[in-house]
């Protein structure tokens, strides 16, 4: 039973999805939400807070008001309740870790064509012997046990 109506419309954006899933994973892993903080801040601020190019800031900026993450008014940024509660790390709800994780698993899926025309896996657990994807991955895991303890402690 076929329960996705697919169309050229919806194929072009499930196929272009990527680049929301780009726009967010290098916001978290420059850390613009945790720059931005409670300020309202303009982008030569933010930029130079996070020791970035002006112009590479700005498009993100944009990208991120449009993704409704953060909201722009006149020609300064603020965080949405979204930003400011799940990606800055000055928030008890804070998710960057488990997005950096996935950032960290782009590069296999990227190539999962190859994985199935070899049989063979892409990624290795060796990549866990890299501090950053580990540091993510266990920090990711906290994230999640994080959102879902107090659900099961209610539970019990």
């Amino acid at each position: 039973m076929e329960t996705e109506q697919w169309h050229p419309g919806k194929l072009l954006e499930v196929s272009g999805a990527y680049w929301r899933t780009c726009t967010l994973h290098a916001a978290v892993k420059l850390d613009v939400f945790t720059a931005i903080g409670k300020s309202r801040l303009t982008a030569e601020s933010i930029a130079e807070k996070l020791g970035a190019d002006v112009d590479g800031t700005t498009r993100l900026l944009n990208a991120l008001t449009a993704m409704a993450l953060l909201k722009k008014e006149d020609d300064q940024f603020a965080n949405t309740d979204a930003g400011a509660t799940f990606l800055s790390k000055a928030s008890p709800r804070y998710i960057g870790h488990m997005i950096m994780h996935h950032h960290h698993l782009v590069e296999s899926w990227s190539r999962l064509d190859e994985a199935v025309l070899t049989g063979r896996p892409i990624r290795t657990r060796a990549i866990f012997d890299d501090p950053v994807h580990r540091e993510a991955f266990l920090m990711g895991m906290f994230n999640n046990a994080m959102l879902l303890a107090p659900r099961l402690v209610r539970e019990f």
